[in-house]
C-alpha cells in the first residue's frame, strides 16, 4: 500500500462489517466510514471545488468529522492542515500567512475568529448530506467543477503539520503518505498485532501524537477507535472501564490526573494491554505511582513531529528505571556528542534519527526548508545516550522549550506579543515546574519608568493573540531593562526566580 486512502480501503475490503469508530452515539463500521469517507470527498469535491495538492485546515475537535475528513482529503490527494481547535488571533493570521490554505473547516461556534481574519470559512458538510442511515459500501465520487483531479503517491504529502519554531513562528513539517504508512507500519511491529484492539481517542488529534497514534493508527491496523472529545478524567476512567479499551496512549499530564482520582470503577483498567505515554518524560516516581494507584505499567514512547515515533519502552521495564526504550523496527539512531553541551565524557549527545517515517525537510510556501541533518541523519535537538541494553536514556534539550501538557511551546512566541504592549521594553518567557507535571508559562516584563501596566491588560491582550495554554500565568514586572553586567537577562540568572 503507497497511500494512506489505499490503506484504509484494504482494511475496510477484509473487515466490511466490523467496527471501525465510536464517537458517542455514533457507530460506524469500516463498510459505513468509507461510505462517509466518499461522501465527504464528493462534498470537498463538488462544494470546495478542491483538487489535488490543496491545503484544508481542519479546524475541529477530537470526533469523527475529523476523521473522516481526514480520510476524504486523502483520497482527493489534497493536504490536511490540522489546526488547534482554541486558535486566536495572531496565531490564525499567521497560520493563513504561511499555509496559504484553500479554506477552513470548523464548527460554527469557531468560525467568526477566521473570518475576521479574512479567510472564507466552511462548515463541515451539511447534515442533510450525511446519508442516513449509512449505506454499507462506498458512495462513487462524482466530478466537481473543471480542475483535474491527480492521484497520491507514497510521497505525496498527506498532512502538513505544526510544530515549535526556534524564531517565534511554528515551523511546518511535511508527512508524505509513506512517512505516515511507514511510521504506523513501525509501531504496529513493535506493539505486536493491532487488528480488532481498542483504542481511546482522546490526545488531540491535531497534535502530532494524537494524530498518528490516537487516530491513524487503529484505521490503518484494522483497530476500533473510541473517541473522547473532551478530557474528563472521571469520564475518560468511565469510558475505559465501558468499552474495555484494550490501548490506551496519553501523557504524563493524563496519566497523572486518572491516578489522583479519589475514586473508580473497579476493574476499569483490566482490560488495558498497552499503555503508552508521550509528549514529556515519565519519572520513575511517576511510573511507579500509576502501577500502584491504576495497576498499570504506563511506557514511555519517544518520537517528535519531524521523526514520527521513534522507540517505545518495553512491557518488560522495571518501574524503578524509566527510558525512552529501544529503536522501532525501521528506526536508526546515533548519538551524536554535542561539545558544547557540558556533557562530553558522559556518552551524553544529541540524538540523530533516520527512518522512512522521517520527514526530509520543513515546508514552506516559498519553497522547501533544508532539514537538519548531520551525516543523512535527521538531528532532534534531544540530548540521549543509549544504556547497554540498546534503551535509549533521554536527558535534556539543547534549545529549551516550554512543556505544557505534552504541547511544545516557544518562548519567543510569546515575547513577541507581549512586547507589542505600550511601554514594555523587553520580555523573558521561561517554564517553571507546577510540581504536578506540567511546565507553567511564566513572564518576567520590562516596562519603561513611569509606565503603568495590569496584570488583567497583559493577559487580556495575551488571549486575544495566542491559545490558552501559552498565557502566562506567572507575571513579574519591572521598571528598566531586563538585561544585567553579565549580558544575561536578569530574570534566567540563578536565583531569579
Amino acid at each position: 500500500m503507497t497511500t494512506v486512502s489505499e490503506a484504509f480501503d484494504g482494511v475496510a475490503a477484509r473487515q466490511p462489517a466490523a467496527l471501525a469508530l465510536v464517537d458517542g452515539d455514533m457507530r460506524l463500521s469500516y463498510a459505513q466510514l468509507a461510505a462517509l469517507r466518499d461522501e465527504i470527498a464528493r462534498h470537498f469535491r463538488t462544494s470546495f471545488g478542491l483538487a489535488a495538492g490543496d491545503r484544508v485546515g481542519l479546524c475541529l475537535p477530537n470526533g469523527w468529522e475529523f476523521v473522516a475528513g481526514f480520510l476524504a482529503l486523502a483520497k482527493l490527494a489534497a493536504v490536511l492542515v490540522p489546526l488547534p481547535p482554541n486558535s486566536r488571533g495572531r496565531e490564525i493570521v499567521s497560520y493563513i500567512r504561511m499555509l496559504g490554505p484553500r479554506t477552513i473547516v470548523a464548527p460554527g461556534e469557531l468560525q467568526q475568529r477566521w473570518t475576521e481574519a479574512g479567510l472564507a470559512v466552511e462548515q463541515f458538510i451539511p447534515s442533510e448530506t450525511l446519508p442516513c442511515p449509512l449505506p454499507a459500501g462506498g458512495c462513487p465520487l462524482e466530478p466537481g467543477g473543471s480542475r483535474k483531479q491527480e492521484q497520491a503517491d507514497g510521497q505525496t504529502i498527506a498532512a502538513l503539520l505544526l510544530t515549535s519554531g526556534s524564531s517565534g513562528s511554528p515551523k511546518i513539517v511535511p508527512r508524505s503518505h509513506r512517512n505516515l504508512l511507514c511510521g504506523a507500519a513501525n509501531v504496529g511491529q513493535a506493539l505486536g498485532p493491532l487488528r480488532g484492539k481498542r483504542f481511546l481517542g482522546v490526545v488531540p488529534f491535531f497534535h502530532a501524537n494524537g494524530f498518528a497514534n490516537n487516530m491513524l493508527l487503529p484505521i490503518v491496523h484494522g483497530g476500533q477507535l473510541f473517541i473522547v472529545r473532551r478530557f474528563l478524567p472521571a469520564k475518560v476512567l468511565e469510558l475505559i472501564a465501558q468499552h474495555q479499551i484494550h490501548v490506551l496512549v496519553g501523557s504524563p499530564f493524563l496519566f497523572k490526573s486518572l491516578a489522583e482520582l479519589p475514586s473508580r470503577p473497579p476493574d476499569a483498567l483490566s482490560a488495558i494491554q498497552i499503555c503508552l505515554s508521550s509528549g514529556g518524560p515519565m519519572s520513575p516516581g511517576l511510573t511507579q505511582f500509576c502501577l500502584e494507584k491504576l495497576g498499570i505499567r504506563v511506557r514511555q514512547l519517544y518520537g517528535s513531529t519531524e521523526t514520527g515515533t521513534i522507540s517505545i519502552e518495553t512491557a518488560d521495564q522495571p518501574a524503578t528505571r524509566v527510558t525512552a526504550g529501544r529503536p522501532l523496527p525501521g528506526v536508526q539512531i546515533m548519538i551524536q556528542p554535542a561539545s558544547d553541551s557540558g556533557h562530553e565524557r558522559s556518552g551524553i549527545g544529541e540524538i540523530l534519527v533516520k527512518s522512512e517515517a522521517a520527514m526530509r525537510g520543513y515546508w514552506s510556501r516559498t519553497g522547501d526548508e533544508p532539514a537538519p541533518l548531520l551525516n543523512g541523519y535527521l538531528r532532534t535537538g534531544d540530548l540521549g545516550r543509549m544504556d547497554e541494553q540498546g534503551n535509549i536514556e533521554l536527558c535534556g534539550r539543547l534549545k529549551r522549550f516550554i512543556n505544557a501538557y505534552g504541547v511544545k511551546i516557544d518562548p519567543a512566541e510569546i515575547e513577541a506579543v507581549v512586547r507589542e504592549l505600550p511601554g514594555v521594553t523587553d520580555c523573558a518567557v521561561s517554564g517553571v515546574d507546577s510540581g504536578d507535571g506540567p511546565e507553567i508559562v511564566r513572564a518576567v516584563i520590562g516596562i519603561q519608568p513611569g509606565v503603568h501596566l495590569e496584570r488583567a491588560a497583559i493577559i487580556e491582550h495575551c488571549r486575544r493573540h495566542l491559545s490558552e495554554h501559552k498565557i502566562p500565568r506567572i507575571i513579574e514586572i519591572m521598571e528598566g531593562p531586563l538585561m544585567s553586567i553579565t549580558g544575561k537577562r536578569r530574570a534566567t540568572e540563578p536565583g531569579s526566580l
